[in-house]
């Protein structure tokens, strides 16, 4: 059975590299999410600035801000996505790991018990034919002299 223990080990690695590889896909969007924020302020910066060319790109810049909006939306749906899909592989690996960790518990506890039945079987007192323990006893007399 001590093969148990090592296949649930290793399978809660592997899912503690799936929670890694979900904590970066969420970092990975957070910064994203965060280079869009930034280029939001940038476009109503522009649009609120004051040149003589602003009344030609006010289309273009209401497209841009649009579409910068709705990817901004979503890369924050990513992340919230990222982040609960992290969660739920951090707990199965936590999960995998407890079991992993109960299975080689159970495994040492047999092993001891079967040393201790080696042990108990190995050291048994001889019994003499007639089935009482030989050794120096001595028979118990009822009448005292």
């Amino acid at each position: 059975m001590r093969g148990r223990a090592e296949r649930l080990a290793r399978l809660a690695g592997a899912q503690r590299a799936l929670a890694d590889a979900a904590r970066a896909e969420r970092v990975a969007a957070k910064a994203a999410h965060e280079a869009s924020v930034v280029e939001g302020t940038e476009i109503l910066a522009a649009l609120c600035d004051d040149t003589v060319l602003h009344g030609i790109a006010v289309p273009a810049m209401a497209g841009a801000l649009r579409r910068n909006g709705r990817a901004s939306e979503q890369l924050r749906r990513r992340i919230d996505e990222a982040a609960e899909r992290q969660g739920q592989l951090e707990l199965i690996a936590e999960r995998l790991a407890e079991r992993a960790a109960q299975a080689d518990r159970a495994e040492r506890a047999r092993r001891e018990r079967r040393r201790l039945e080696e042990v108990a079987v190995t050291s048994r007192t001889p019994e003499r034919s007639d089935g009482a323990p030989a050794g120096p006893c001595k028979p118990v007399n009822s009448q005292r002299d």
